[in-house]
């Protein structure tokens, strides 16, 4: 009865001891499984804070990009509204060009007009100095014809003389008296220096009239010449504006091609997906730093659609994902027990 009664209370002193060692090792788990929350909920808020900074960084980077594109399509812009006053002006000039041509073209065209009507007016002058030339030759042969006429009558008296004196001696007549002196025909030598004259007037007035037109086709000659100049560095100047408007619509191309493909590039929708997608990290920051319960797993985003369907031209650095949450998690998925005696 004495050794059962001594072991009775060493077996419950044991007992005891045993339950108090489980109760400590116990506690000692509820302590390390409170230490292992405080590391994960540390280990996820540094986690996410790194991911901020990472993408607040990323964020300014691409809005430097974004600014930098705008600036450049602002420039572009004014380039292309430059180009576009310049191609204006250029067209404004073309047309005034054009005018002055069609000006020129219409000015030459009535000197011609006025070049044949002076060209028929002098073959006219011409064809009446032919015929006043006709006409002074047949004058100057009716001239001599009464020149010989006259002479003949002023010799004929003196071979009258000369017939009668032979006579005379012939037949040793007396001497008659001396003949009268010839009798000139005032009227005929009259209208022969008359006719002469008018003819002379004429010739001189048809010659200063034929000078006068051969000088005014010769001024002539010398206008359409400076005229055709004219037309011809006016066609030069034509040409080149004609150049330079065509390589003022290459540029505009080539910038309105630039603009399109800037407009087309999706940096702008990849800011905007960006942005959101740090704004949503921003707000699931906030929820983690907010109480909650230390067993639930860190929410993970989802990408956007846009960034799914299509790839980005610029690749941008992936998020730094660290596997100390998962194997946080998986540390805090085993079961509480896994130290414990079986008693």
């Amino acid at each position: 009865m004495t050794d059962d009664g001594s072991r009775h209370p060493t077996s419950i002193q044991s007992r005891l001891q045993a339950i108090r060692t489980l109760e400590a090792m116990h506690a000692l788990e509820d302590q390390v499984a409170n230490l292992q929350a405080k590391l994960r909920e540390m280990e996820a808020q540094s986690h996410h804070a790194a991911h901020i900074s990472f993408m607040m960084q990323r964020n300014q980077e691409l809005e430097r990009l974004v600014v930098s594109s705008f600036k450049e399509t602002e420039a572009i812009r004014h380039e292309v509204v430059r180009l576009e006053k310049l191609r204006a002006d250029h067209a404004n000039a073309l047309v005034v060009k054009s005018h002055e041509n069609f000006a020129l073209s219409q000015e030459n065209s009535a000197q011609q007009q006025k070049i044949a009507a002076i060209q028929s007016q002098l073959s006219d002058v011409q064809q009446l100095n032919q015929n006043l030339m006709a006409k002074l030759s047949e004058a100057e042969a009716k001239w001599r014809q009464l020149e010989q006429e006259k002479l003949q009558q002023v010799n004929a008296p003196a071979l009258l003389s000369q017939l009668e004196s032979q006579q005379q001696r012939l037949l040793a007549v007396e001497e008659p008296p001396p003949p009268d002196p010839p009798v000139v025909c005032s009227i005929c030598s009259g209208a022969n220096k008359v006719a002469n004259d008018k003819l002379k007037r004429q010739l001189d007035a048809v010659v200063r009239q034929r000078d006068k037109l051969s000088k005014a086709l010769s001024d002539e000659r010398g206008t359409i010449q400076s005229l055709q100049d004219d037309i011809a560095a006016k066609s030069n100047d034509v040409a080149l504006l004609r150049a330079q408007i065509h390589l003022t619509n290459q540029e505009l191309d080539k910038c309105r091609r630039y603009i399109q493909e800037a407009e087309l590039s999706p940096s702008f929708e990849r800011y905007m997906s960006l942005k959101a997608k740090n704004l949503m990290l921003v707000q699931q920051l906030e929820a983690v730093k907010s109480p909650a319960s230390p067993t639930n797993p860190p929410f993970e985003p989802r990408p956007p659609v846009e960034l799914k369907k299509k790839k980005p031209k610029n690749v941008i650095m992936p998020l730094v994902r660290t596997n100390s949450v998962t194997s946080n998690n998986n540390h805090g998925d085993r079961p509480s027990s896994w130290f414990r005696l079986n008693c």
